[in-house]
């Protein structure tokens, strides 16, 4: 920006526009605004990576967002660090500028307040300068730091934490938690979901729903096969069957077997065929 600003090979307007970028890059406000938006960045890059996940957990976003939320306004009183971050930055800037040919100078600290000229009231007469001056520090914290911070709160809050319930019973309809719902289902379970299907269908009811989820969860693990699992489930059904009426056959083999008499062809047991009646005839 430096030799723009000062370079002929450049028409005016970029050389005015070079330098206004540089005096603007220049200003201590501009290097602590950098630090805070470092630093919400650092808390809010996580959850933002997770919402564009594919497959994501509605419910572990709920929870992610309320992690966050907490973590933010525990650092409430935390604008001292951003501070602190930002001088440490432009001292190093400045160092590494000092080794170049570069005559730029990065502000370390924010400029001192100007002087306020206050005008002559007459008695009993309110002024509207008479109000304490802050220090740049207090005012950034006062008017940046914890407006930013309560602006990125208030919007996870509206967005996300409210609707706490509503992703709860989001992720009972997620086939993930088939098994939890099995073994038990809450009580509360999908009566916010239920408050918003009733404008569609009046019956819905929060016991209705529950019902329905629960006969669709005991059935989701054959709901859930593969053409392939399904044709080899019953080509297995298949072999059951026939190895079932190979042991009948068996069986009744085994049991024609067991009705042919010793050696001298003598039945002991069916008392119906010819040697029975034989046998029945000799004793009588």
């Amino acid at each position: 920006m430096a030799e723009i600003s000062c370079s002929d090979h450049f028409n005016a307007d970029i050389r005015y526009k070079a330098g206004t970028y540089l005096e603007s890059l220049k200003k201590f406000h501009t290097v602590i605004m950098a630090q805070l938006y470092l630093f919400v960045f650092k808390n809010t890059t996580p959850l933002s990576m997770y919402l564009q996940t594919q497959g994501m957990d509605v419910l572990q976003v709920c929870r992610m967002v309320t992690e966050m939320v907490n973590n933010l306004q525990a650092h409430d009183c935390d604008s001292q660090i951003i501070l602190d971050a930002a001088k440490k930055f432009a001292v190093w800037a400045n160092s590494k500028l000092d080794t170049t040919d570069c005559k730029v100078l990065i502000e370390e600290d924010f400029p001192l307040p100007r002087r306020i000229q206050r005008k002559k009231r007459r008695a009993g007469e309110l002024a509207v300068d008479d109000e304490p001056i802050l220090l740049a520090s207090d005012q950034f914290r006062v008017e940046v730091y914890n407006v930013t911070l309560d602006k990125i709160i208030n919007s996870l809050h509206s967005r996300f934490a409210i609707h706490g319930q509503l992703f709860a019973d989001l992720a009972c309809l997620d086939p993930q938690n088939v098994e939890d719902i099995l073994v038990d289902l809450p009580n509360r379970a999908l009566e916010r979901l239920c408050r918003l299907v009733i404008k569609f269908d009046s019956n819905a009811t929060k016991e209705k729903l529950q019902s329905e989820l629960l006969d669709f969860a005991s059935k989701w693990q054959r709901l859930k096969m593969s053409l392939d699992e399904e044709y080899t489930d019953a080509n297995n059904e298949g072999q059951d069957e026939d190895t079932i009426h190979s042991h009948l056959i068996s069986e009744t083999e085994e049991q024609s077997y067991s009705n042919v008499g010793d050696k001298s062809g003598k039945c002991k047991t069916c008392k119906s065929c010819i040697a029975c009646c034989y046998n029945v005839q000799s004793n009588v």
